[in-house]
Formats: structure tokens, C-alpha cells, sequence
């Protein structure tokens, strides 16, 4: 960090301050640090202006507009963290009575409601399998294996910590989903005995507890004589693209994670939706032990 970001850390952060305490008192202190770094900067923007604690809708745009170095990705997490702040400090001025109250709910409902950014192509592209063979010869043994857990079971490199079960005799896993409504909520995942040997062996030098920023450089030189942008993310985007071409919707949700509220499939005839939840458990190992788009790079 450099001196003028640790003064900015330091002296700025006066008008998100209680809101990013509360996020720490919730021990989700990274996520805090996260929206401490990019709103600092934006604090530090609004305050050169002369105008600090009274921006629109339209200062925020123009902020972003001005970040060159940032990717649509990075906006969004920004936005995010920006949106969260005016969603709290609505509810404080909520039911609002008087007109000061009214001005400030229709000007935080109107920064809550800023539109996100598409990505940028080739921010997110998945992984060829001819891409992951070449990763894996450019990398250490420890590199490889937590690359080949990551691309196999679709999660997050901050679920790697929340493997709560693994029964090595089923080759199944329980994963706890981060970011999802509700906590303590699991999904259910399988391995072949390929990559069974390879869990173990990242369960047995505990690489799944490393930080998050060593995985992320350790991926980065891996990747970089080989001109591909490697982060833990694409890992999961690439299962997803992949897996996506061998089932349904409803399934992949399931596999990453992700809500199935909306999301309809057809079994025996009738469509079942996400508010009755069913694991499909048998289709979902059937899909990773016999039909996984990992499987032709196995070294039988």
C-alpha cells in the first residue's frame, strides 16, 4: 500500500464508516476490506471536489466513468458496496416525514438503483480443456491440485475453507455456500477416484486453508508466460460454462450454489421449481463421476 492510500485509509471513510463496522461486527471482514479500498477512493474524490457527503446518482457515474484502470467486474463490486451503504442508510431516514427526509430516501433510492456494468469480454472466458492441460504442466505440484479441485467441484477458492464433510468412501463432499441468504446453508458435490487422490492431497498439506491472495498469485505465475489471465474465479466460471453444455439449469444452480427460485425442471413429466427444494443428488453424482467435461484430461 502505498503512503498516500494509507493516509486515505487513515483520514478518509468518515461518511462509511459505521457501515463498514457493522460489516466487520458480522465477521465478513474481508468483503469490509474490500468495500474499505474502492470507497476510500471515491471518498477521497467527492472531498477534493469540496462537496463531500452530499453526492447524486450523477457524481457517482461520473466517478466511474473517470476509472480507467478499473474493470466492469471491479465497478460492480464498487456499486455493490455503494448500493449496501444507501440501502442501510435508507432504512435510518424510512418512513420519511419530513421534506429533508424525503429529499435524502429519493436521493439514496436513486444511487440503490444504479444499473451495473455488463463484463467486458474476455474479463470471464472459460477454460479449454487444451488451456487446463497446458496450465497444468506450467505449474507446481501444490499449484496444480488446489487448479484441478477448483475446476472440479465449481466452488468458490472461499469455499475451500467451508468443506464441512468429506466421505471418502462415497466420494462426496458437503460445501457451505457463501453468499446465499441464510447461513449455514450446504450443497452436496462427488468425485471419481482420480480426483480423490488429489483431494487428499490438498486436505492433507492444507492448501484449501491458504488465503485467498496467495491462491490468486499463485495462480497469476502460473498463468502469465502463457498469456492466459488466470484467477480462482475463472475456475469456477469454466465449470460452469462446461457442465452447463451437460445438464440443466436447475441442476447446474444446484451444483454452484446459486438460487434456484424461478428456475423450473421437468422430472417424470412434471416441472419441479426452486421453492421445493430437491437435491437431485443421484443426477448431480451421475454428472461428476461419469459424464465431468474434467474427465478426458484424467491420467488413467
Amino acid at each position: 500500500m502505498s503512503v498516500l492510500s494509507g493516509i486515505i485509509l487513515m483520514e478518509g471513510l468518515r461518511l462509511f464508516e459505521s457501515f463498514l463496522e457493522d460489516y466487520e461486527r458480522r465477521d465478513k471482514d474481508k468483503t469490509a476490506s474490500t468495500y474499505r479500498k474502492l470507497l476510500s477512493q471515491f471518498e477521497k474524490w467527492v472531498d477534493d471536489r469540496g462537496d463531500f457527503g452530499k453526492f447524486a446518482r450523477e457524481d457517482v457515474l461520473e466517478f466511474l466513468d473517470q476509472q480507467d484502470n478499473w474493470a466492469n467486474a471491479s465497478k460492480n463490486v464498487f456499486l455493490a458496496a455503494l448500493k449496501s451503504w444507501a440501502k442501510s442508510e435508507l432504512e435510518k431516514v424510512e418512513p420519511a416525514v419530513t421534506d429533508e427526509e424525503k429529499l435524502e430516501a429519493r436521493r439514496l433510492k436513486r444511487i440503490r438503483g444504479i444499473k451495473g456494468y455488463d463484463s467486458e469480454a474476455g474479463e470471464k472466458e472459460a477454460l479449454s480443456l487444451e488451456e487446463i492441460s497446458d496450465l497444468r504442466v506450467a505449474m507446481r505440484q501444490d499449484s496444480e491440485n488446489l487448479f484441478w479441485v477448483l475446476l472440479w467441484f465449481g466452488i468458490r477458492v472461499g469455499e475451500l475453507k467451508k468443506i464441512n464433510q468429506i466421505d471418502w468412501g462415497e466420494g462426496r463432499i458437503e460445501v457451505e455456500t457463501l453468499k446465499r441468504k441464510g447461513s449455514g446453508k450446504t450443497r452436496v458435490l462427488f468425485f471419481d477416484d482420480y480426483t480423490e487422490r488429489i483431494l487428499r492431497r490438498v486436505v492433507d498439506k492444507k492448501l484449501h486453508e491458504l488465503p485467498y491472495q496467495t491462491v490468486y498469485r499463485k495462480f497469476k505465475r502460473a498463468s502469465r508466460p502463457l498469456e492466459t489471465d488466470l484467477t480462482p474465479h475463472v475456475c469456477r466460471h469454466t465449470f460452469a460454462t462446461h457442465m452447463a453444455e451437460r445438464t440443466d439449469p436447475f441442476t447446474l444452480a444446484k451444483m454452484l450454489g446459486h438460487s434456484t427460485q424461478g428456475i423450473s425442471r421437468a422430472v417424470g413429466g412434471a416441472k419441479v421449481t426452486g421453492r421445493y427444494v430437491h437435491p437431485f443428488e443421484e443426477e448431480i453424482r451421475r454428472l461428476m463421476t461419469e459424464d465431468h467435461y474434467l474427465a478426458p484430461l484424467e491420467v488413467r
